[in-house]
């Protein structure tokens, strides 16, 4: 995924996480601070930003991907469901992104996901070979 556009906004909101073997998350079901830094990349269904998530006020600063899916384009509630169900069921695998939560606005559906700062898979082999 290519860098793009700088911004920032910060909002508060409640996360349902997912996680590791014994069922917990980093993150819970708790409110976090994410604070949107920048865009990083743009697809077909969605927009991903780096951001920063505070959980609860704490100290502790985590750098995540906030992946945002419209929910007014066709099939988004399809793809949001098996991009969800496909990073739950390989959440303990070490080789994929970590799934940290969900969340569901008025608008979007979004995915908290691990920061990966050689972007996608494919972006990676592209710049390797």
């Amino acid at each position: 995924m290519e860098e793009e556009e700088k911004s920032s906004s910060k909002s508060d909101v409640l996360v349902t996480g997912f996680g590791s073997t014994n069922g917990e998350s980093p993150i819970g079901k708790r409110k976090l601070s994410i604070n949107i830094i920048k865009r990083i990349g743009i697809g077909g269904f969605s927009t991903v930003y780096l951001a920063a998530a505070r959980v609860d006020n704490s100290e502790s600063m985590y750098q995540v991907a906030v992946k945002q899916i419209v929910k007014n384009i066709p099939n988004a509630l399809t793809c949001y469901r098996r991009e969800l169900t496909s990073l739950t069921a390989l959440s303990n695998s070490p080789y994929t992104v970590k799934l940290f939560g969900s969340v569901e606005c008025e608008s979007y559906f979004s995915l908290l996901l691990g920061y990966s700062k050689h972007g996608d898979l494919c972006d990676f082999i592209m710049k390797r070979f």
